[in-house]
C-alpha cells in the first residue's frame, strides 16, 4: 500500500513512498569498526547528499555516515591534533559546502571540519576575547553565509568565516528583565534571526542580524495554562514558524512568526532556503 505526500516550498513537490517506513540502524556503539567506538551518541545532522553526522558525548568524537554505510570518524578526542582537545562532543550543525561544526561540551569550545578532513578550532573558552567567554558550549547552527552560532553556559556568540567572534546575547537576555539562563539550543532562519533557548530560564529568545534581542516565549507558555518548563530543543519551520519543546513540561509550542512570508520557494546556494519578508 503507498500513500501520496505533497511538500509545498512555493512549488508542490509529489512523492510516492511505501505506507510501511523501512528502519535501518546506520552505526552502533562499534562505531567505525576501526577501534574507534561511539558512546552516548547525542547531535545529529544531516547533509544535503544524505551524509550523516552523530556526535559521541562520552567518545569524544563524531562520526560520519555516507548513504552507502561508510561510516568514518571525522574528529576525536585530540581535536585539531595541535592541543585544542575536543571533551564530550555535543551539538553538530553542517553546512551547504558539507563542512561539519561540533561543539565541546567539556573542552568549552567548537570545531570546524572541511570535507577534505582539515580541523580548525573556531572558538574557545575565551569567548570573543573582550571578557565575554564560553563555557560549556551545546547547540551549534550555521547560516548560508558560513556564519557559525554557539550557545555557551548563558550567552551564545556568531563566529564569521574570518574568525570575527561576537557575542549576540548574555544572561541579560532582552535587557528588559527577562534573563537568559543555561543557553542550551541554538538555531538560525533564512534571514539570519538567530534563536536561542533558555533551559534554566525557561524561556526562548529571537537575536535579529541588527541586534534585537526579543523574548518569543516564557515560562507561561501559550498562556492559556500550558507551560513551558525548561525548554530544550528549537527548530524552524520553512516559513516563519518557531517550536520549541518543554523537557519537564513534557511538551512542545508553536511560535508563529507574526511575518508575512511572499517568497519561500525552495534552496539557493549552499542548500539555503530563499526568503524575503514583509510586515
Amino acid at each position: 500500500m503507498f500513500r501520496m505526500f505533497a511538500l509545498c516550498l512555493g512549488t508542490v513537490i509529489l512523492a510516492v513512498v511505501p505506507s510501511s517506513a523501512q528502519i535501518t540502524e546506520i552505526i552502533n556503539s562499534a562505531g567505525d569498526g576501526a577501534g574507534n567506538l561511539l558512546e552516548g551518541a547525542d547531535g545529529i545532522a544531516v547533509d544535503g547528499s544524505g551524509n550523516v553526522y552523530v556526535t559521541g558525548r562520552y567518545s569524544d568524537n563524531v562520526f560520519k555516515i555516507t548513504s552507502e554505510g561508510v561510516i568514518t570518524e571525522v574528529i576525536d578526542a585530540t581535536g585539531d591534533g595541535a592541543g585544542n582537545t575536543l571533551a564530550s562532543a555535543q551539538g553538530v550543525a553542517v553546512d551547504g559546502s558539507g563542512i561539519v561544526y561540533v561543539t565541546g561540551y567539556g573542552s568549552n569550545n567548537a570545531f570546524k571540519i572541511t570535507p577534505g578532513g582539515l580541523i580548525t578550532e573556531i572558538i574557545n573558552s575565551t569567548g570573543d576575547g573582550a571578557g565575554n567567554t564560553l563555557g560549556t558550549p551545546r547547540g551549534v547552527a550555521v547560516d548560508g553565509s558560513e556564519n557559525v552560532y554557539v550557545a555557551g553556559s548563558s550567552n551564545a556568540f556568531k563566529i564569521t568565516l574570518g574568525g570575527v567572534i561576537t557575542e549576540i546575547i548574555d544572561s541579560g537576555g532582552d535587557g528588559g528583565g527577562n534573563p537568559l539562563s543555561t543557553a542550551i539550543q541554538v538555531a538560525v532562519d533564512g534571514l539570519n534571526n538567530v534563536y536561542v533557548t533558555g533551559y534554566s530560564s525557561d524561556n526562548a529568545f529571537k537575536i535579529t542580524p541588527g541586534g534585537v534581542i526579543t523574548e518569543i516565549i516564557d515560562a507561561a507558555g501559550d498562556g492559556a495554562g500550558n507551560a513551558l518548563d525548561t525548554p530544550f530543543a528549537v527548530a524552524l519551520g520553512g516559513c516563519g514558524g518557531v517550536y520549541v519543546t518543554g523537557y519537564i513540561s513534557a511538551n512542545a509550542f508553536e511560535i508563529g512568526s507574526g511575518i508575512s512570508y511572499i517568497f519561500c520557494d525552495g534552496f539557493e546556494s549552499g542548500d539555503t532556503l530563499a526568503w524575503s519578508e514583509s510586515p
